[in-house]
């Protein structure tokens, strides 16, 4: 009975197959359990162009009354339905009679819709069900209707969709060549010929995959197994490697045994698209091979997201797509080339050993930066030609050195792209439309209007609306004067864009030279005032920037200034600005920082791993955040781990995510997965300590090797981490000794107390782990840097006071020594400063503030008590 349905319904016309799926949708919705003849017929009066709406109203029969019956009787069907409804035997009936009734009386080789109404109203047992469900479809009169079908036939819409294809027909005695008398209705409609696409250009060029594109060929020009899977993570560019592939088919720069191939995308999810009706799948997947297998050329049928054939159009392992597939590739009759990344490889591919044997494994890695920007250059053209603009070369080079840097959970060459072609459109718009700058003040005056008018409408006139509108006039005025200033230069730059459009479009009279020297006169003046506008005209590395930084939110200009190279002065400066007292330690990890940036360091080992031991409050932690905002641009690529969280050995696990058969497994470490996640980071080991030794072992390969492997088997790269590690352990010979060189360590300080605490360590840590780091001692504070950093303090509550309450806070000497003076007390180190100003400080200015009244200031001295 499959059989026979199937041949039916492979003989269907366009409007009746479409009917028949549409019942099947129907059907679905309802969730009937049987396609029945009532929603066939309901679907067929829905299309406009039929024979059937052609006959009824020939022999005036309301279709909207008919539609309403067959509706009817449908809403009385059984629902409940969860899985994939079946065509009912009533719908084999009609259709074996339909095909009769086509081929034998109406001499036509497809089921037309008017052979179906012809078998409602002629087929004994057919009537009767119509009879009960929709009898107005019974005053057709058949016998009339027979005498009048060929007349109806010759005016009815639905000729145009009549088989022009004879069975009898020889191609060659109408002239046609094997290649053009070829068709494949299947391929065509559910895959894409990139031969084709390449010949009418719409296919970036390929280059940088020579290798893997050779290996391609090597494994398709086998005679058995010629199945190559590329493998790869996502973005690393194995969908371009088969149109590079297609590329140089057309180009002819292939073996003989491929020249005349095509290579056909298939569309896994265009194929199940409304296929409702059970086994309606496996004829497409079927039809699509048997078009392969008749075509006159080589066809190679490539899949993306090969793991999607794992369950598509049945249950996963029996009537699935790969196992469809499977006979064919055994036998040799289809050559295919599949994609997938590594996770969905390992899910859903590598158990079937079946499936996997009939493929070749092609991993795809993620290209070097070079190769990168080849690949980017190489495109380039293209995305000039779209966008019509100009890219210059430093803006490859900033493409793909700040995407991979910045960007690094996703993978070159896919991210560099998508950066420069951005880069590209903003510069097109930045043309042509309002700068971004202006058009945020003009948004900022708008709301500032908007709240000065609701404020104007208040009757109670409180001293804090009368602030908060002298506030916001003076910074409506001051964005009105930076508006009006930002209007007239891009004026200006647009006059000299019409101006050098006028240049370019007259650039063919006879003065030529003249003109070549105004065009760079012209351009240099465009750099310019884009420049003051915070825009490009060409895309630069300074448009790659601002793409960049609006999506990661680190400033542009700390992009650029990683480009350009880390410089030593800079780097320990920074750092010293944010950790005060500690300058030895903060220039021994600044060198480490410039001979990595320098690309001297080994490229196998962490960027530096640092043992920062000594007392509590002295900077230790802080200087981690420090070096990860000074390195990143943002302290959120610091990631911190407290060791007194792992004091058992099985907190192992936690770090480095659960091996298999333990709760758990899949899901990744901590550690590892923020590595991953952004291997550009700080990683802080706070209070190493108190963690377990077997915890401590974990970190071995780490300081050795720069890679960690995860519970799922995965290396994680640490090479481009910077380690940090906080220790007490020493404190009190480091305190001990810088009291003995009256509170002011030089370098024979530090060649003292390091043999010192490196002896210290050693009671604790074994000789492999701390020769596999660099100890450092961080010194007690001073009187002068606690005063330092107690100064920073008040700054920071005199932003947030002028902030919220427009206030100034008036410190004075006392009150730095006053502050002081009780954290020393606590024994804490700079955080006892912290301790003072939250616990003593703030809660006073907060009362005074909250006191009510105008207060333009806050005397800090008069706050004691």
């Amino acid at each position: 009975m499959a059989t026979e349905m199937k041949n039916l319904v492979a003989k269907l016309n366009h409007p009746s197959k479409r009917a028949l799926e549409g019942a099947a949708a129907m059907c679905v919705v309802k969730t009937n359990y049987n396609v029945e003849i009532e929603h066939f017929i309901y679907k067929l009066l829905e299309q406009a162009e039929t024979d059937v709406r052609q006959i009824l109203r020939q022999y005036d029969i309301d279709i909207d009354s008919v539609k309403r019956h067959l509706s009817g009787a449908i809403d009385k069907f059984k629902t409940g339905c969860t899985g994939t409804p079946v065509l009912s035997p009533n719908i084999l009936m009609l259709l074996e009679h339909a095909w009769s009734i086509s081929s034998l009386k109406l001499n036509q080789t497809q089921i037309r819709t008017a052979a179906i109404i012809m078998a409602l109203v002629d087929v004994e047992q057919i009537r009767g069900i119509v009879l009960e469900s929709c009898p107005l479809i019974l005053r057709v009169p058949r016998h009339t209707l027979r005498h009048d079908i060929e007349t109806l036939l010759k005016a009815s819409p639905e000729n145009r969709f009549a088989s022009t294809t004879s069975n009898t027909t020889d191609p060659e005695s109408v002239g046609l060549s094997p290649t053009t008398q070829q068709e494949t209705p299947a391929l065509q409609q559910y895959a894409t010929n990139l031969n084709d696409l390449v010949t009418s250009g719409k296919l970036y060029p390929v280059c940088g995959r020579d290798r893997e594109i050779s290996q391609l060929v090597d494994i398709l020009s086998r005679r058995r197994q010629n199945n190559p899977i590329l493998v790869g993570d996502a973005g690393v560019g194995k969908t371009a490697l088969v149109e590079g592939l297609a590329q140089r088919i057309v180009s002819g720069h292939i073996p003989t045994s491929l020249e005349c191939a095509q290579i056909y995308s298939l569309d896994l999810a265009s194929l199940q698209a409304g296929a409702g009706i059970k086994g309606e799948f496996e004829d497409r997947l079927k039809a699509v091979l048997n078009d392969i297998q008749d075509s006159t050329l080589p066809v190679i049928l490539f899949i993306d997201e090969a793991h999607t054939l794992i369950g598509a159009g049945g249950t996963a392992g029996t009537g699935d797509a790969a196992n469809l597939l499977k006979p064919a590739l055994a036998r040799g009759d289809l050559r295919m080339i599949a994609a997938t990344t590594w996770t969905e490889y390992k899910r859903h591919i590598e158990g079937d050993a079946a499936l996997t044997r009939r493929f070749e494994v092609v991993k795809v890695a993620e290209p070097s930066l070079e190769t990168a920007a080849m690949i980017l250059r190489n495109i380039a053209p293209s995305l000039e030609k779209h966008h019509r603009v100009e890219i210059l070369n430093e803006s490859i080079e900033a493409a793909v050195n700040l995407s991979h840097r910045f960007l690094p959970h996703r993978k070159l060459p896919d991210k560099a792209i998508n950066l420069l072609d951005t880069a590209c459109a903003r510069v097109a718009v930045a043309r042509k439309g309002i700068p971004l700058d202006i058009e945020e003040l003009e948004s900022k005056k708008s709301l500032i209007n908007i709240e000065l008018q609701m404020l104007a409408r208040e009757h109670r006139k409180t001293p804090d609306i009368l602030m908060r509108t002298s506030a916001l006039n003076d910074e409506l005025k001051t964005i009105e004067i930076t508006l009006k200033k930002l209007t007239q230069q891009w004026d200006t730059a647009r006059d000299t864009l019409n101006q050098m459009e006028q240049t370019i479009s007259q650039a063919t009279l006879p003065n030529m030279d003249s003109k070549t020297v105004s065009l760079t006169d012209l351009q240099a003046s465009l750099d310019r005032q884009f420049l003051t506008l915070n825009a490009s005209y060409n895309v630069d590395r300074r448009a790659i920037a601002q793409v960049l930084s609006s999506w990661t939110g680190i400033p542009a200009t700390t992009m650029l200034s990683y480009q350009d190279g880390l410089k030593m002065e800079d780097v320990y400066n920074q750092l010293c600005n944010r950790v005060i007292g500690q300058k030895h330690a903060l220039h021994k990890i600044s060198q480490a920082v410039l001979s990595y940036s320098a690309g001297l360091s080994d490229p196998n080992k962490p960027m530096g791993v640092f043992l920062l031991a000594g007392p509590s409050g002295v900077g230790k932690t802080e200087t981690a955040q420090a070096l990860a905002q000074v390195l990143t641009g943002t302290q959120d690529s610091l990631i911190r781990i407290n060791l007194s969280e792992f004091q058992e050995a099985h907190t192992v696990a936690t770090l480095k995510g659960a091996p298999p058969g333990y709760v758990g497994y899949g899901k990744g470490g901590i550690l590892t997965e923020a590595v991953r996640r952004n291997p550009y980071s700080v990683v802080l080991l706070d209070e190493i300590e108190k963690a377990h030794p077997d915890v401590m072992n974990l970190f071995y390969q780490v300081f050795d090797k720069g890679m960690m492997e995860d519970g799922e088997g995965i290396e994680v790269s640490f090479k481009n981490c910077l380690i940090v590690l906080t220790s007490n352990i020493g404190s009190d010979i480091i305190t001990e000794l810088w009291e003995k060189y009256d509170n002011q360590p030089n370098a024979d300080f530090f060649a003292t107390v390091e043999p010192k605490l490196w002896l210290a360590l050693n009671k604790r840590f074994a000789n492999a782990f701390l020769a596999r780091t660099t100890v450092i001692p961080y010194t007690p504070l001073g009187i002068a840097e606690l005063a330092q950093i107690t100064r920073l303090k008040l700054t920071e509550i005199d932003a947030r006071l002028k902030n919220q309450h427009k206030a100034d806070l008036i410190v004075i000497d006392e009150d730095i020594q006053r502050i002081i003076d009780i954290s020393q007390s606590l024994q804490q180190g700079a955080r006892a400063i912290d301790k003072v100003l939250s616990t003593q400080v703030l809660p006073r200015i907060s009362e005074k503030i909250m006191a009510g009244g105008v207060i333009k200031e806050v005397k800090l001295r008069e706050l004691a008590g």
